[in-house]
């Protein structure tokens, strides 16, 4: 099976199950393919990217909670000062 048929930029909303076939295919990284790994490797950025924005996005817009705002505030800084956390 191939990683880019889970979607490129927008996983969860091309293809419902993506998360659940890129966690599978992800126990299977090292018995994968050349190809397979780059693409399991570029997806698992841009689903973390993605997860990561619109989580980030709706705890700081879209919530009424200050400390759940201003915990996603501390770690939107910390994913956007340092990239090795």
């Amino acid at each position: 099976m191939d990683v880019t048929s889970c979607g490129r930029m927008q996983p969860s909303l091309h293809f419902p199950y993506a998360s659940f076939m890129h966690s599978n295919l992800a126990l299977h990284y090292l018995n994968a393919n050349v190809v397979t790994s780059i693409n399991l490797l570029d997806e698992t950025f841009v689903l973390f990217n993605f997860m990561a924005q619109v989580v980030l996005n709706n705890a700081t817009v879209e919530t009424d909670n200050p400390d759940l705002r201003d915990r996603a505030y501390i770690y939107w800084r910390l994913l956007s000062t340092d990239p090795e956390v």
